[in-house]
C-alpha cells in the first residue's frame, strides 16, 4: 500500500535538493540514467527526483 505525503513547493524543492546532493555529479548521474546503468537504489532516486521536477513545473 502506498504512502500519500502533502508537501509545501519549498518542502518538495528541499527534497529535490538533498536527493541531488546524494547523487553527486548530476550530469553524470543523469547520463548513466539515461544509458540505463542504474543500481535499483539509483533508479529509485532518478525516479523521486522526475517526479519532484515534475511537481514543481506543475505548480508554476
Amino acid at each position: 500500500m502506498s504512502t500519500v505525503e502533502l508537501l509545501t513547493i519549498e518542502q518538495i524543492k528541499a527534497r529535490h535538493a538533498a536527493l541531488l546532493a546524494s547523487v553527486g555529479d548530476e550530469q553524470a548521474f543523469r547520463r548513466r540514467a539515461e544509458d540505463y546503468q542504474l543500481s535499483a537504489d539509483e533508479l529509485a532516486t532518478m525516479t523521486e527526483l522526475e517526479e519532484l521536477e515534475w511537481l514543481v513545473a506543475q505548480a508554476q
